[in-house]
Protein backbone atom coordinates (compact mmCIF):
# COMPACT_ATOMS: atom_id res chain seq x y z
CA UNK A 1 0.00 0.00 0.00
CA UNK A 2 1.52 3.59 -0.60
CA UNK A 3 1.03 6.23 2.04
CA UNK A 4 1.53 10.06 1.00
CA UNK A 5 1.06 13.01 3.79
CA UNK A 6 -1.73 15.03 2.94
CA UNK A 7 -4.45 17.13 4.30
CA UNK A 8 -7.89 15.42 3.82
CA UNK A 9 -9.36 18.55 2.03
CA UNK A 10 -5.54 18.74 0.09
CA UNK A 11 -7.15 19.49 -3.55
CA UNK A 12 -7.45 17.15 -6.13
CA UNK A 13 -4.45 18.61 -8.18
CA UNK A 14 -2.55 19.17 -5.03
CA UNK A 15 -2.66 15.93 -4.46
CA UNK A 16 -1.23 14.28 -7.47
CA UNK A 17 1.19 16.60 -7.35
CA UNK A 18 2.59 15.44 -3.84
CA UNK A 19 2.04 11.96 -5.28
CA UNK A 20 3.94 12.26 -8.41
CA UNK A 21 6.42 14.35 -5.73
CA UNK A 22 6.94 11.37 -4.12
CA UNK A 23 7.31 8.75 -6.67
CA UNK A 24 10.01 10.34 -9.03
CA UNK A 25 12.43 10.41 -5.89
CA UNK A 26 11.63 6.07 -5.83
CA UNK A 27 14.24 3.67 -7.66
CA UNK A 28 11.93 0.78 -8.07
CA UNK A 29 8.47 2.08 -9.21
CA UNK A 30 7.45 -1.73 -9.62
CA UNK A 31 5.74 -1.71 -6.18
CA UNK A 32 3.98 1.05 -7.11
CA UNK A 33 2.14 -0.44 -10.17
CA UNK A 34 -1.05 -1.84 -8.99
CA UNK A 35 -1.66 2.33 -6.87
CA UNK A 36 -0.83 4.10 -10.19
CA UNK A 37 -3.70 1.41 -11.75
CA UNK A 38 -5.79 1.97 -8.87
CA UNK A 39 -5.64 5.93 -8.88
CA UNK A 40 -5.44 6.44 -12.80
CA UNK A 41 -8.98 4.17 -12.61
CA UNK A 42 -10.06 6.72 -9.98
CA UNK A 43 -9.59 9.21 -11.86
CA UNK A 44 -11.27 8.22 -15.07
CA UNK A 45 -14.11 7.42 -12.64
CA UNK A 46 -13.92 11.24 -11.50
CA UNK A 47 -13.84 12.36 -14.88
CA UNK A 48 -16.96 10.32 -15.98
CA UNK A 49 -19.08 11.94 -12.87
CA UNK A 50 -17.59 15.43 -13.71
CA UNK A 51 -15.70 16.02 -10.52
CA UNK A 52 -14.62 19.58 -10.27
CA UNK A 53 -10.93 20.11 -9.22
CA UNK A 54 -11.45 23.47 -7.47
CA UNK A 55 -14.56 22.01 -5.82
CA UNK A 56 -14.57 18.53 -4.85
CA UNK A 57 -12.13 17.00 -3.03
CA UNK A 58 -10.22 13.81 -2.52
CA UNK A 59 -11.03 12.20 0.34
CA UNK A 60 -10.27 8.29 2.09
Amino acid sequence: MYYVDFNPKMIISDFLRQISKDLLNKKDMSEYQDFLKDLSQGLIDADKLRVKNEEDYLQF
